[in-house]
């Protein structure tokens, strides 16, 4: 099938193009973009920059993607942005190419659900099956690992790393990395309130995994360990599930501190005793 564009649309003659795909009407397509099969470009989208997006993605009215990015340090280089298959970006969605600060490119993966107003800044790298709710900001470098979702109007700062299956509540401030597997929410800072069953128990995990899931989680952040021990004491503790293992080296590995229960934060404001909270 033909590439259909509209008569009032604006498409340079550089840009790469594959078959079967639309571009609504006052769309602007720049020199740099290469475009997949089977997707869909509403009106009034511009996309410029070098921007590749793959096949069968449904891009909604006033989205713009591969602007320059947020960034004073921002001199011109050559970097860039590439969005996978079959994602959905609703109306007003704006996604910033990366910077040679970071690795130069800004990902989307595969099958995301990225609902209207939501920003990605420079150099994020966004996973698979991932759903972003309305209004949420993602600053510079974060990363969203596999099937995150973000509830409506979350905002995370730079270079936070949001594990996989993590379902974070609505108007969560994050400023910290947060753990795979976890329900979270809060206003002023995230907190997290339990391991998400739901989510797993759909992806097909099994019973005993999230169990054992569930108790390395109270090892770690309801009782009176530090998280480093905790995570040491849940090891030892727990057996091997390839989730607590992961769950685990994430929290490990973290750089910028991991968000932790509430009673615990408290806790660590009472007692300098607890510096160790940060793994």
């Amino acid at each position: 099938m033909a590439v259909q564009i509209h008569p009032t649309a604006v498409v340079d003659r550089a840009a790469v193009l594959d078959t079967d795909l639309t571009i609504g009407p006052y769309s602007i397509i720049g020199p740099k973009v290469e475009i997949g099969s089977g997707t869909v470009i509403g009106s009034h989208v511009v996309i410029e920059g070098k921007t590749k997006i793959g096949k069968n993605n449904s891009i909604y009215q006033f989205s713009a993607l591969g602007g320059a990015p947020q960034d004073l340090k921002f001199k011109g280089e050559d970097v860039g942005l590439e969005i996978g298959e079959n994602n959905v970006l609703r109306e007003y969605v704006n996604i910033h190419m990366g910077t040679i600060h970071g690795n130069r490119i800004t990902r989307i993966g595969n099958n995301n659900l990225i609902m209207s107003n939501v920003h990605i800044g420079h150099d994020c790298s966004i996973g698979n099956g991932c759903v972003i709710s309305t209004g949420t900001g993602l600053s510079g470098h974060v990363v969203l690992e596999e099937g995150v979702i973000l509830g409506g109007m979350v905002g995370a700062s730079q270079r936070v790393r949001i594990g996989k299956m993590a379902y974070i509540g609505g108007f969560t401030a994050i400023a910290r990395d947060v753990p795979p597997f976890i329900t979270g929410r809060g206003t002023s800072d995230i907190y997290i309130k339990g391991i998400n069953s739901i989510g797993l128990s759909r992806k097909g995990v099994p019973e005993e995994n999230i169990r054992a899931l569930k108790k390395a989680y109270r090892t770690i952040f309801l009782t009176g360990n530090t998280v480093g021990l905790g995570c040491e004491k849940a090891k030892a503790e727990v057996g091997n599930y390839p989730e607590v293992d992961y769950f685990i080296s994430f929290i490990q590995n973290s750089k910028n501190g991991i968000c932790v229960t509430e009673e615990k934060a408290w806790r660590v404001q009472r007692s300098p005793l607890e510096s160790g909270l940060s793994a």
